[in-house]
């Protein structure tokens, strides 16, 4: 454990030095999560510990950030490096909230966006069509 930390399922790969979770799986007749359970419960603990306050920090941030405050670092982002952020770059060394607080946010904004500027072509949704046939709708639809 060269990090102090078991590894998460998406670091468990041949890049990292570990078989993936579907070969160590196949080969040792338990699934990764299992064997970190049973082999190392303290660590497995301290994981779950981690995840639980990340998602009170992430919710915590979520409230504090505005759509404006979002919008400025986005944008002095983009400004200072000439594109958009990668997901893996939402970090506060970045001056950028976490990514889950971005999109959060970001999806707010086109639903806003979408009910205050394409109204006319958002349509409510029917719970019983007369002729007991579903419409037929293409492209991307939200439900008001």
């Amino acid at each position: 454990m060269q990090h102090g930390r078991l590894p998460v399922a998406r670091e468990v790969n041949p890049k990292n030095g570990l078989p993936t979770c579907r070969t160590f799986q196949k080969k040792m007749k338990m699934s990764w999560g299992d064997f970190t359970l049973a082999k190392y419960p303290k660590l497995v603990e301290q994981r779950e510990q981690r995840h639980r306050e990340r998602a009170v920090s992430a919710k915590k941030e979520m409230t504090e950030y505005t759509t404006d405050m979002l919008i400025t670092a986005v944008t002095e982002f983009a400004k200072e490096h000439g594109r958009l952020p990668e997901k893996e770059e939402y970090t506060p060394q970045n001056g950028l909230p976490g990514y889950m607080t971005f999109s959060h946010i970001a999806s707010r904004l086109l639903t806003e966006y979408l009910e205050e500027n394409l109204a006319a072509y958002l349509t409510p949704k029917n719970n019983a069509m007369d002729n007991g046939q579903e419409e037929e709708t293409s492209g991307m639809s939200l439900t008001m």
